[in-house]
Order: C-alpha cells, then sequence, then structure tokens
C-alpha cells in the first residue's frame, strides 16, 4: 500500500513525537492506496521498541481496516444532514422525556420553534409554561397516560415562543420501552404548523364570505362532490326546492328533477366527472312552494 498524500503530515509529527520520546504510541485514523487505487481507511497503531544489543530504534505498528466504519459513519453524517434539512424546511424536531426523573431533551429544530438556544434544555415544568394555561391539563394528562400506560398521543396547540410570538404546533409521543417491554422515556416529533393554521383561517374566511355573497344571489349557485352529493347550496336553491332546514349530505336534489330528464341528468354529470369536461345540460325542476316544473339551464365546472 502507498500512503494518502494528505496524511502524511499528520504521521511525521507523531513519529517525531515518538522518537522524541514525548509519547509511548499513537493511534490514529489514515489512508492506504491500494494497488487498483482506491482509498483504504485504517487505523494504525504505533510504538516505539528500543531493542537490546546495540540499540537500534524499531518500530511495532498494526495497522486495522476499518472502510466499512467509515462508510457508516459517512452514511449516517449524511442522513443526518438530510434529516436537519428537512426538519429545517419543514419546521419539524423530536424530543425525549426520559424515565424516572423526566428529563427533557429537545432537538435543535424544537429550540428553534421555541425561540430559544439550540443547547437550551428545559425541566418539565419550563416547557409547560410555553402553552397556554388552558391547554396545560390537556397536555399533561396525554403524557401520564403514555407514561403509564404506553398510550400514543398527537395534539394541535397553541404556543407563545421564548420571543413572546403566538403559535400553532402538533405534538406526538409514544412510550419507548427496554427489552423487558418497561417503559424508560417517551419520545416523539414537534412541529410549527402555524403555517398551515393560518392557510386554513384563510380558506374558511374566504369560503364564509362565498356564501354569504351567494346567498344574495336571485339565482340559483351549488357545489358538490364527485357522486353528485351537493355540500353547498345558497339560500335560492333550498328556498326553490324546499330544503331550506337540510343541510350538507342530507340533501337529495333528484326526486326534484322531473322523472323524464333525470336519466339524461344522471348521465351527463357522470361524463362531466369522468372526463372532466364542462357539465352543461337543460332541466325541469320542481318548485316546491307551486308544484310546478321549470326550465333550468345548468352548468358546472370540474375543480381539480
Amino acid at each position: 500500500f502507498d500512503e494518502d498524500a494528505d496524511d502524511r503530515e499528520h504521521e511525521a509529527v507523531s513519529i517525531a513525537q515518538l522518537l522524541d520520546g514525548r509519547i509511548d504510541s499513537g493511534a490514529w485514523e489514515k489512508r492506504y492506496i491500494h494497488k487498483d487505487g482506491r482509498a483504504v481507511w485504517c487505523t494504525l497503531i504505533l510504538s516505539l521498541l528500543s531493542l537490546q544489543g546495540d540499540g537500534t530504534r524499531q518500530f511495532i505498528g498494526v495497522v486495522e481496516d476499518i472502510s466499512e466504519k467509515k462508510r457508516a459513519q459517512e452514511d449516517l453524517q449524511r442522513c443526518q444532514a438530510m434529516l436537519r434539512i428537512a426538519g429545517a424546511f419543514a419546521k419539524l424536531g423530536g424530543w425525549i422525556l426520559e424515565m424516572p426523573g423526566n428529563a427533557l431533551h429537545w432537538s435543535d429544530e424544537v429550540c428553534a420553534i421555541h425561540e430559544v438556544a439550540g443547547d437550551f434544555q428545559p425541566t418539565l415544568a419550563q416547557a409547560l409554561e410555553y402553552y397556554p394555561e388552558d391547554y396545560r391539563g390537556e397536555v399533561m394528562a396525554d403524557l401520564k397516560r403514555c407514561q403509564e400506560e404506553g398510550v400514543p398521543f398527537s395534539f394541535e396547540s397553541e404556543l407563545t415562543t421564548a420571543m413572546g410570538k403566538r403559535i400553532w404546533v402538533l405534538v406526538m409521543g409514544e412510550a419507548t420501552r427496554d427489552a423487558q417491554g418497561a417503559i424508560v422515556a417517551v419520545q416523539g416529533a414537534f412541529q410549527d404548523i402555524t403555517a398551515r393554521k393560518q392557510t386554513e383561517a384563510s380558506l374558511q374566511a374566504s369560503q364564509r364570505r362565498f356564501r354569504e355573497i351567494a346567498d344574495t344571489f336571485p339565482f340559483i349557485v351549488w357545489t358538490a362532490e364527485p357522486d353528485g352529493r351537493v355540500d353547498y347550496a345558497n339560500a335560492t336553491f333550498n328556498d326553490y326546492l324546499g330544503l331550506a332546514s337540510i343541510k350538507g349530505p342530507e340533501l337529495d336534489w333528484t326526486p326534484s328533477v322531473h322523472p323524464e330528464d333525470l336519466p339524461r341528468c344522471l348521465q351527463v354529470w357522470q361524463t362531466s366527472v369522468r372526463t372532466g369536461e364542462v357539465y352543461l345540460i337543460d332541466f325541469r325542476l320542481k318548485q316546491a312552494a307551486s308544484g310546478n316544473y321549470h326550465w333550468f339551464r345548468v352548468q358546472a365546472q370540474a375543480v381539480r
């Protein structure tokens, strides 16, 4: 084997220390170049011998191939790096609560979410203080069941960071057991879901505004699932069909379609769902108040 050039300087320093008597032996990792050109990681243990007689100094060395160990370390480092990147991107970290004693450990990302230093390791009481007071009882109840019975938990909660910012978090936990099956810790994930909560709130507000506006229209507005079930209809639709007191999945509009038009109505609907083409059809609907049928042009666009 030939030595890798980058490792020669370190080895020279170590040999000089052996010759000067500053150390009795040395051990370090180095690379050798195999005859096929690849680098082979090894551990070299080197000691200096003083032989009887002429006092000639000689070295005794042991070389161990640690290539597999090095590859495993490199793979682990790559995985850890990817996990750190993914955790930072998803605002997702990990935590563990060891028993007995309730020693709590936060990952760097959990610390970042709480806006504290990366080496901050709070007590359980300190961790609970970040939650609003009305959440703490539920948090402790979930944690206690997991510690005592091994019941996993998952909950969403508001949280106030160390810098006073109000956020939403998703907390998940499960029991960790030893070889005998005894619960020795609770560990889990911790994620900042504020952006998702804000999106949900914005969507709900948009839906509410849409429905408020749609209820003022003098014509029918509705939305439906692919199976034809109406999941929203405005006031005009409900008043016309006499369904003002019926909401959501219970609303069935097909009995109000003229019997001669219903098969065609359903056929065109199925075609639109299958192909994504615009649903456009004329059919008759019975008015609940008068019992008379009126012609309607119905148009709908698929939402993907």
